[in-house]
């Protein structure tokens, strides 16, 4: 549980596809002639002082110069729902599977606890989206990019640090294809109050 709680609450608050928390990509090693996977390191993760967490995100869809992004997510006062402790104790807890250079954030359950795939990850949001009581009302492991920005933005976030936290090329698109419109419950009243 503690594996699908991590991965969730991260597809969440960073607005992720499941590739970006298990890219596609592949790097060539020089000296191997190999072509290695890419995939989201236990050390591009950074608890900082503050007590927030910064995360580095490389070889997804958006990162078409190569360069990686950084975010910074900060903590959860809801300690059951804080994604930072949870990270937390989801890497203290596997650490033990991790060997040498090869540090993978999210590991397979079975030996020899390679990094998961993108695959992996969607099965493991929507295992998430079953647990929720949620999976007959059309919602999949692509869900997360869009819910959380349109709730995001509808609680008060800056659209410009959404589109920064969740990687978007550029605000047209975010504002276009992934922030669902929704009415404010009060609207209609604040609209008309002083009529």
């Amino acid at each position: 549980m503690l594996h699908m709680k991590a991965v969730t609450l991260l597809a969440i608050v960073c607005m992720t596809r499941p590739s970006d928390l298990a890219p596609k990509g592949k790097s060539f090693d020089p000296q191997t002639n190999l072509l290695n996977p890419t995939f989201m390191s236990v050390d591009g993760v950074y608890i900082e002082n503050d007590g927030s967490m910064t995360l580095h995100f490389w070889a997804i869809k958006n990162d078409t110069n190569r360069q990686g992004f950084e975010i910074n997510i900060p903590p959860c006062d809801e300690s059951s729902c804080d994604p930072i402790s949870c990270l937390k104790m989801y890497i203290e807890r596997t650490e033990q599977f991790r060997q040498g250079d090869y540090r993978p954030l999210f590991i397979a359950f079975n030996a020899p606890y390679k990094h998961i795939s993108a695959d992996t990850v969607a099965n493991i949001l929507q295992d998430s989206i079953t647990a929720a009581g949620l999976s007959d009302q059309g919602f999949s492991a692509k869900s997360f990019r869009p819910r959380g920005a349109t709730q995001a933005v509808s609680i008060g976030s800056l659209p410009e640090t959404v589109i920064k936290i969740g990687r978007w090329k550029t605000k047209e698109v975010f504002l276009n294809h992934y922030v669902y419109g929704q009415v404010n419950k009060e609207n209609t009243d604040k609209l008309l109050h002083k009529c």
